[in-house]
């Protein structure tokens, strides 16, 4: 992923429509990372239970990475598609200027 630059290639370079697009991508994202909070091991968990989870733990964080990807992808392939050239704006995050995402540049 690193080899796309997000000072051209982000968020807020995206036309609304697309934002939206990409804006449930993101609640993808959302509702796996709430997964993780059902198989964090207690005191009370078996061995085969901890070693269960931390296999699904590890799942989650793949599939995590693969929607993060694949919003990336999209976000390229859309601003590639503009009849018009977009601004570059100073960050390193594929998200800047989504509402509620907490940007890398902070």
């Amino acid at each position: 992923m690193s080899y796309y630059n997000p000072k051209i290639y982000n968020y807020s370079n995206l036309h609304r429509d697309d934002q939206m697009t990409v804006d449930v991508m993101n609640w993808a994202i959302d509702a796996v990372e709430n997964m993780e909070i059902d198989y964090r091991p207690t005191e009370d968990s078996s061995i085969m239970e901890k070693m269960c989870d931390e296999i699904a733990l590890e799942v989650v964080a793949e599939v995590e990475e693969q929607l993060m990807h694949e919003i990336i992808e999209f976000i390229v392939m859309t601003i590639d598609s503009y009849d018009h050239d977009v601004d570059e704006i100073d960050t390193t995050d594929f998200l800047f200027g989504m509402e509620g995402h907490r940007n890398n540049d902070e």
